[in-house]
């Protein structure tokens, strides 16, 4: 590649950069007391949500038959390699699995550490290879990059980092497309943008574009710059054929354009073992998704508003709303203003398209079509602008070409000293002010969020982890049969369990907790459960969720709002309760946070089910739409906005008899609207809405009508009232988030006994569905299904065994989310797998006994093999064609 001024290389500069980033973004952080070992951690935000306890789950991949394929911790089962490639794909991202669990934040820590110096190592690599700058100069520039705004935040979001480390990369072979007519580096770097994070590389491959017609421009200008200085020297006019160099120039831009295009192309195959399943798993994931997560006016932010965000010390928030983080040094500002300034005539043609280059980026920021384009066609849910950091290196690009007009037109030959003194001066100053910012973005962003401290991390490990190896050890007891668990009478349980227990046994099973640290407990505790939250988590099954009451909004799913009958139906067979808990569950621990439970009616990973027409219209249940005989979906179902009912009808259709288990409560209700009145202590304004009702002496339920997400407005779910439940006075349930409600188990209350709730902060009212369950009839239902439920079970690398003894023709119902990737096979044949109320996995058998496996792969994964394979083929022929025609010209010559 072309460099102007003397071409000595400066490879020490990519170290120095690399270091000098992580060490002052580790510097800001410490004066944010976050280190090693330190009470603060990084864990807010979605590093808290998601992140951490993705990270921790790599250290589970071959354990508890989990695999690359396929995870059955959390979400009752998910696509692993989908969840990997949206999330973790890359090698910085089992860094922090290489650490204790304890010590999972000082992992991410010093993971984050390394991006962010991979980041300006990357910048200063790019300046080596395309610019010739005094050290201090391209080190500010490439420092500039890897600690600007944009990528400081996105250290608790760090698949985000990807982008940032890999544009630099991207934009060298969009340089070498267009100089070497080479579209190797630019397909192979492109692929690895895709394969780290393929939503910042889908805003790469549109930079990518402008970046090529920027430098097209520029190489124009010095092209046209030489050929006057040629025909001056020579003494000819400065005139040509304009006819044949348009020709010749249009033909040039279409053959350029489109070796960008086929680079694409083949970076996409490359990447296409991974790009695949996670477009597969999106599809029916975030893909679904019908939310509003913006206000959806024409304009996102005025154009003023931004122009502080260019400046240090500037964190507005990371929610929708939030303005762009665009800072990326005061030096780089005012160097890419002088590349305008002092462009000259020649460079007025770079200079233009540059300047419209950076009109379309801002203007993208507050234009909400244009917004939408660059976040794949939606509003970002939070972390708003995430195309910023196209903009933080566009000005580093022109803060080096205006450094070189600045010494070409300003500093004389003469003057050595000079340069010097400004290029040191200029990085001496930015060294602490880019600390500095940094360390102004994390306090704005610990005064916005949430963090989880060390203690609290540490504590919630304490509690939870060992309880989950005595469950273990318990249920391996139970299931041998030893005689110390089913024999000893003096422990109420094993009575209970001899009894009463239906599940099967078998070396798999799920827990869940009324508690959490996130809602993604199971990821990081390797534990089998239902809580997950994903973008790739399959919709439908939400749906399903949220229709039986559980609390599910924005593609997470919680155990909270649980019942007996959704804790048996989904196989969680123990608890660790933190609040109170219902009789149906038999109390077999206690710590001192919780209690340990267990379900005795717990069914199998996989019981028979009716399929056909023919069950649910027999007993009248009309509100289930079941497809015909043959279909690839059995259950559809249409909830109405009572969970309780739907849950009857789910048991209705799965037993093929009616079930009714739960009976409504008569109910008093008075609201009134009060200003600054005290409550409980606390001055309140709002609706003050009152339930009163009569004890049975059973479990009382108490849930509203369901809320659909895409019948809320932007509105509604950004400013969703905090809620607050008292019973009796005393504070019990607390509501967050745009859902406001789920199931909620008050107590059991002695008959006749008047119970008071007061609801605080609803905003308006909704119809309560007040009920009592009848454990008997729950348990009698349950029981028709146990008795055709899968029997040694065994969950190994991903794949399921197990066998049944089925007395009727129907469904086996798998409690696992539905997905295209599994196989069945039914004594060892190949079965069709179909839907069950359109979420569940379903394979159709006969009566008799029948042995059971499913394998699964990846939806995309072999065809992505495929076209990766073709990919690579078509690069190593062209390049050995380039080769073998280069070196027959070659010989030509000579």
């Amino acid at each position: 590649m072309n460099r102007s001024g003397d071409t000595k290389n400066k490879y020490y500069l990519i170290l120095v950069a690399g270091v000098l980033s992580a060490g002052l973004l580790a510097l800001a952080l410490y004066l944010q007391g976050i280190y090693i070992g330190s009470e603060h951690t990084l864990l807010m935000f979605d590093m808290n949500e998601q992140f951490a306890a993705f990270f921790a789950s790599l250290r589970y991949l071959w354990q508890d038959g989990n695999s690359f394929w396929y995870s059955f911790n959390g979400g009752l089962g998910t696509n692993y390699m989908g969840l990997y490639a949206y999330y973790l794909s890359g090698p910085l991202a089992w860094i922090p699995g290489l650490w204790p669990l304890e010590s999972l934040p000082d992992g991410i820590y010093v993971m984050v550490l390394i991006k962010t110096a991979l980041c300006g190592s990357s910048m200063a690599f790019y300046m080596l290879k395309t610019r010739r700058l005094p050290s201090p100069v391209a080190l500010t520039i490439s420092l500039a990059y890897g600690l600007m705004s944009y990528s400081v935040i996105a250290g608790i979001i760090p698949m985000y980092l990807d982008g940032v480390m890999m544009l630099p990369i991207v934009m060298l072979g969009v340089r070498k497309l267009a100089e070497e007519k080479s579209i190797t580096w630019f397909a192979v770097s492109f692929g690895v943008a895709v394969v780290l994070n393929y939503y910042t590389a889908y805003m790469i491959a549109g930079f990518s574009v402008l970046y090529l017609i920027w430098y097209r421009a520029t190489r124009q200008a010095s092209a046209t710059d030489a050929d006057e200085v040629a025909n001056a020297a020579a003494g000819e006019a400065a005139t040509t054929d304009k006819v044949r160099n348009l020709a010749s120039g249009v033909g040039a831009c279409a053959r350029t354009y489109g070796r960008l295009a086929l680079g694409g192309i083949l970076g996409l195959g490359l990447s296409a073992p991974l790009l695949l399943p996670v477009i597969m798993d999106l599809l029916k994931g975030k893909g679904k998704d019908p939310g509003t997560y913006s206000d959806g006016k024409f304009l996102v932010h005025l154009p003023h508003e931004l122009l502080k965000q260019f400046f240090p010390g500037h964190y507005d928030s990371l929610y929708s709303a939030g303005l762009p983080a665009l800072y990326c040094s005061i030096a780089v500002l005012l160097l890419a203003l002088l590349y305008f300034v002092l462009s000259g005539k020649r460079g007025r043609r770079p200079a233009l398209t540059a300047a419209c280059i950076l009109v379309l980026l801002t203007v993208s920021l507050c234009i909400r079509p244009l917004y939408r384009i660059w976040h794949g066609f939606r509003d970002p849910v939070a972390y708003p602008a995430r195309f910023a950091f196209l903009i933080g290196f566009f000005l580093c690009v022109l803060a080096a070409e205006g450094w070189e007009f600045l010494e070409k037109r300003i500093f004389t030959s003469e003057s050595k000293v000079l340069p010097k003194i400004c290029a040191a001066a200029i990085c001496l100053i930015t060294i602490p002010e880019l600390c500095m910012n940094a360390r102004s973005q994390y306090e704005g962003m610990r005064a916005e969020l949430h963090e989880t401290t060390r203690t609290e991390y540490v504590y919630f490990l304490n509690v939870t982890e060992p309880e989950l190896e005595s469950l273990n050890e318990f249920d391996g007891s139970l299931a041998s049969g030893a005689a110390n668990v089913l024999t000893n009478t003096e422990d109420p349980f094993a009575n209970s369990l001899s009894e009463e227990a239906i599940w099967s046994t078998g070396d798999f099973y799920r827990v869940e907790k009324d508690y959490q640290l996130c809602t993604n407990d199971g990821q990081l505790l390797g534990m089998h459960g239902l809580s997950f939250f994903s973008s790739t988590y399959d919709q439908d099954f939400l749906d399903l969720l949220k229709g039986l009451g559980l609390l599910q909004y924005h593609y997470k799913s919680y155990e909270i709002g649980a019942t007996p009958l959704t804790d048996s139906l989904f196989g969680i067979r123990y608890k660790l309760c933190h609040s109170a808990f219902p009789d149906w569950y038999t109390q077999i621990g206690a710590g001192s946070y919780y209690k340990s439970v267990a379900n005795p009616y717990a069914l199998s990973l996989g019981y028979l089910v009716e399929g056909g027409p023919s069950a649910a219209q027999a007993n009248g249940a009309n509100s289930i739409d079941q497809d015909s005989a043959g279909s690839d979906s059995y259950g559809s179902f249409s909830f109405g906005p009572d969970p309780f009912q739907n849950q009857e009808l789910l048991l209705s259709a799965m037993t093929g008899r009616e079930q009714r288990f739960y009976t409504e409560i008569p109910y008093t209700s008075a609201s009134d609207y009060v200003h600054d009145r005290k409550i409980k202590g606390e001055d309140y304004s709002g609706l003050l809405w009152t339930l009163s009702f009569k004890g049975t002496g059973e479990p009382v339920y108490l849930n509203f009508d369901l809320l659909k997400e895409s019948d809320l407005t932007f509105e509604e779910k950004d400013n969703s009232p905090e809620i607050k439940v008292y019973i009796d006075g005393a504070e019990s349930y607390l509501f967050i988030g745009y859902q406001r409600s789920y199931n909620m188990y008050l107590g059991t209350f002695e008959e006749g006994r008047e119970v008071n709730l007061t609801i605080l902060g609803a905003g308006q009212e909704r119809t309560p569905h007040l009920v009592t369950l009848d454990a008997a009839a729950l348990a009698e239902g349950l029981q028709i299904l146990s008795a055709n439920q899968m029997e040694t079970v065994s969950v190994s690398h991903g794949t399921i065994t197990g066998t049944v003894n089925a007395d009727h023709e129907g469904i086996l119902l798998l409690t696992l989310p539905y997905d295209k990737g599994f196989t069945a096979y039914v004594d060892g044949k190949k079965s069709k797998i179909s839907k069950y109320v359109g979420s569940l996995l379903g394979v159709p058998i006969l009566s008799g006994q029948h042995s059971i496996m499913l394998k699964y792969t990846s939806p995309g994964f072999p065809l992505g093999c495929g076209l990766c394979a073709l990919s690579t083929l078509f690069l190593i022929l062209r390049k050995r064609i380039y080769i073998n025609k280069f070196s027959y010209k070659n010989s030509k010559k000579v």
